[in-house]
């Protein structure tokens, strides 16, 4: 959470794009949602009563919403690229300058290999954040409020049923997160 308050201020200008990618993320969210239902009326309403005619309006409506959803995947990885690499852009300048102000015994010390690597490295790694990591988390932890909150508004006991494994399931998660956070940082550190 720390690494997300540092970097907004690098993100605050890209405000617009942000909110774009917001807004695109959940569209797509709601479209993912919506495709299930529309199977469902598909069954239940279409299929039991023979009616070709909404078999087929809702067939261009599933072929609709499909289009659309790859739209709104493109606009929302496009937008995130966008936004990461004006990050890293402006994360770069900043580096570059505060390394010019460094005093130059600074730079007598400090091996310019493990400086230029170490600036690399760590830029890559909140591209990559940025680009990939938080819009999957905030993907994900969409889609299951979103998916948890349809199933208990179908049936409230079911889902509540279909729901009680996910606490073991979310502490082993966070117990492996940790586990594996800790081995990544080592291995940074290493490199």
């Amino acid at each position: 959470m720390r690494a997300l308050l540092r970097l907004s201020p690098f993100v605050r200008p890209y405000w617009k794009q942000v909110l774009l990618a917001a807004f695109s993320l959940l569209a797509l969210t709601a479209a993912n949602l919506w495709v299930p239902y529309l199977i469902q009326q598909v069954i239940d309403v279409g299929l039991a009563q023979r009616d070709r005619a909404y078999l087929t309006q809702a067939a261009w409506l599933i072929l609709g919403i499909g289009v659309a959803r790859a739209g709104l995947l493109f606009a929302r990885r496009y937008l995130t690229a966008w936004v990461a690499q004006r990050v890293t852009y402006d994360l770069r300048n900043r580096i570059y300058a505060h390394l010019q102000r460094l005093s130059i015994g600074f730079h007598d010390r400090t091996p310019s290999g493990q400086l230029i690597s170490r600036t690399i490295e760590d830029v890559r790694a909140v591209t990559n954040f940025l680009n990939g990591g938080l819009v999957e988390i905030l993907q994900m932890a969409l889609m299951f409020v979103a998916a948890l909150g349809v199933m208990f508004a179908a049936n409230p006991r079911l889902a509540l049923v279909a729901s009680l494994p996910l606490i073991p399931l979310v502490l082993v998660a966070t117990n492996f997160g940790q586990k594996v956070t800790h081995l990544f940082y080592r291995v940074d550190q290493i490199m």
